[in-house]
């Protein structure tokens, strides 16, 4: 048991590495699939529906219910894991690592839609402001922070490219 405590905290560090980075190629190819492409983040991910969160534990991103299913009209809030047992290096693992100014790319609904990052901010998690809809096409990404903590969050805020 001890050398299983010492050694999970390295784990995902290794496994990160050994992912690969998406290529701009496979950001730039329509799916049919809903998915999100954040390279600087190794994030290539399946964007699913549901109720509760508890639909991404064997993978994936979840987009909120109560946010918008348009990413053409208002806010659109996708959550997901940064670190679970089952998967040493979930889609948001690396959320961290991103930059303002950087690019995301949506697929959504056999249409791609590019953001540009125009900020990145550590909240509670009482702080649900950030879920609220704008009047313009807006991408909110957030996960725990720090690594292997829950007490706060880290949200990027990115805004559609034309």
């Amino acid at each position: 048991m001890g050398v299983y405590l010492v050694f999970t905290p390295v784990i995902p560090k290794i496994s990160y590495q050994l992912k690969d980075t998406p290529s701009a190629a496979a950001a730039s190819t329509q799916t049919s699939v809903n998915s999100i492409v954040i390279a600087s983040a190794k994030t290539d991910a399946p964007i699913l529906e549901g109720s509760s969160i508890a639909v991404i534990d064997n993978g994936g991103v979840w987009r909120r219910p109560n946010s918008s299913n348009d990413p053409a009209k208002s806010n659109m809030v996708i959550v997901g894991h940064n670190f679970t047992y089952k998967n040493p290096t979930p889609p948001f693992y690396a959320l961290d690592r991103v930059n303002v100014g950087e690019r995301i790319v949506l697929n959504w609904d056999n249409t791609q839609h590019t953001y540009k990052i125009v900020s990145k901010n550590i909240v509670s998690p009482t702080d649900t402001h950030i879920e609220d809809p704008t009047d313009k096409p807006r991408l909110t990404l957030y996960t725990c922070y720090p690594l292997y903590i829950a007490n706060k969050r880290m949200v990027i805020t990115a805004e559609m490219q034309q």
